[in-house]
């Protein structure tokens, strides 16, 4: 296998996170997890999708008895992430029973970026309150 294919911890190419940190862009290996207290209090009676790794970073999916789920996100592109700080989107299921953006809730028209781990939690709570 050539160096070019080879995965960091992160998921990202060897190469790929090279040239992000060099370029002084992205260095991934600084990203933080959710601590097991916050995964706790988000995943409190619902079904938690496994984490797993987005463009260098971390995502977390987690779906609510209320038809609502969050998309928990920090990586290269998202709203945060080159300050360690988070993005979170409400999702529902479409017709066809597939999870999709939700734009049209009361807690955002859009994703809610720059958010601390509190933030995360709190965003959460307001998720499986929704109706």
């Amino acid at each position: 296998m050539d160096s070019y294919n080879n995965r960091s911890p992160r998921g990202e190419s060897d190469l790929t996170a090279l040239i992000l940190k060099q370029l002084g862009v992205f260095d991934s290996q600084r990203l933080t997890e959710l601590s097991g207290e916050a995964l706790a209090a988000i995943s409190a009676g619902s079904c938690f999708v496994a984490p797993s790794r987005k463009a260098g970073g971390y995502r977390y999916e987690v779906r609510y008895p209320n038809g609502f789920a969050a998309s928990i996100i920090k990586h290269f592109g998202s709203y945060g992430g080159d300050a360690d700080l988070w993005e979170v989107a409400v999702m529902s299921q479409n017709e066809e029973g597939e999870w999709r953006l939700c734009y049209t809730t009361e807690i955002t028209d859009d994703v809610l970026g720059f958010l601390t781990e509190s933030d995360v939690v709190a965003v959460c709570s307001r998720i499986r309150a929704l109706n």
